[in-house]
């Protein structure tokens, strides 16, 4: 008998005599059908730059058969993303899982974990989980700024300063006046 889901089954066998000199019979036969196990194994993306995408490659096997399981969607999977401290920071990520990726943005920089869990997504398969680990490093920075050489006494000094993302080339616009050091040459003096 092929193509049935896991569970518990009942075949009737009925054996009808097959002429006038033998009699008919039957039986009955249970059987059962156990899903198949899995494991869920990942390729760690170990690094990114913040930023950018995190992208963890999983795969689904077949224990049982050392067959790949490609037929997934996103429901059947739950992702948990803690950081180094334990703290579930999953509802501060995006988080998607879509054909063998689960990708991750919106995390400040640091180390994290991330638990994925598979839960087989029929009765067919047993669930399985695993954990992966990635750090975000901090982007670099480089800050250029556009003097005013020369004021006439009394007036007021403008140097317009632009701080940009060395790694994605973009501009950074979101910042804090608490973020800056201003310093004369020879003496400290505070931002204006």
């Amino acid at each position: 008998v092929d193509g049935l889901a896991a569970g518990n089954y009942s075949i009737n066998i009925t054996y009808n005599g097959g002429d006038a000199n033998f009699t008919g019979n039957s039986t009955v036969a249970n059987f059962t059908i156990t899903p198949a196990r899995t494991n869920v194994t990942v390729t760690e993306n170990e690094s990114v730059i913040y930023n950018n995408t995190v992208v963890i490659k999983y795969e689904i096997a077949n224990i049982d058969t050392n067959a790949s399981i490609v037929a997934f969607d996103e429901d059947q999977f739950n992702v948990a993303v803690k950081d180094a401290k334990g703290n579930d920071v999953t509802n501060k990520a995006k988080i998607s899982v879509n054909n063998g990726n689960v990708t991750v943005d919106g995390l400040a920089a640091g180390n994290y974990s991330i638990n994925i869990t598979y839960n087989g997504g029929s009765a067919n398969f047993t669930g399985n989980d695993t954990v992966a680990h990635f750090e975000i490093i901090p982007a670099r920075t480089n800050v250029t700024v556009t003097e005013n050489k020369s004021v006439i006494y009394n007036n007021t000094v403008v140097i317009k300063y632009e701080i940009a993302n060395i790694d994605t080339n973009a501009s950074i616009v979101a910042f804090d006046e608490d973020q800056f050091n201003v310093a004369r040459v020879g003496e400290k003096c505070d931002a204006a």
